[in-house]
């Protein structure tokens, strides 16, 4: 299935701000993954991302005003909004049915 319009539109928006609040060497490497389409097409469907990555809380360089460090799918997904767990969370959250 091919990403609609409305999450190409997304994707970019994702993109824009991993520019705007990241290094610019930090901020390609994130957009040359599937990262960024992966949290529009979560963002656009209401949908959970499970990944192992883990949620941490990114500190701000003060000379710059941008985050340290790279991106982080978690971190990029809170800030839209969107859900992730890991997968043993998603696990015990949804139980097989009998």
């Amino acid at each position: 299935m091919s990403p609609t319009g409305e999450e190409l539109v997304l994707s970019a928006e994702v993109q824009a701000f991993v520019d705007k609040h990241f290094q610019p060497h930090d901020a390609q490497s994130f957009a040359r993954g599937a990262d960024p389409l992966l949290v529009a097409i979560a963002k656009a469907r209401g949908l959970t991302i499970i990944t192992q990555e883990r949620h941490t809380i990114p500190e701000v360089d003060g000379s710059t005003g941008r985050v340290k460090g790279k991106p982080t799918l978690t971190y990029v997904a809170f800030a839209f909004g969107v859900r992730c767990l890991s997968l043993m969370s998603a696990l015990v959250e949804v139980p097989p049915k009998p």
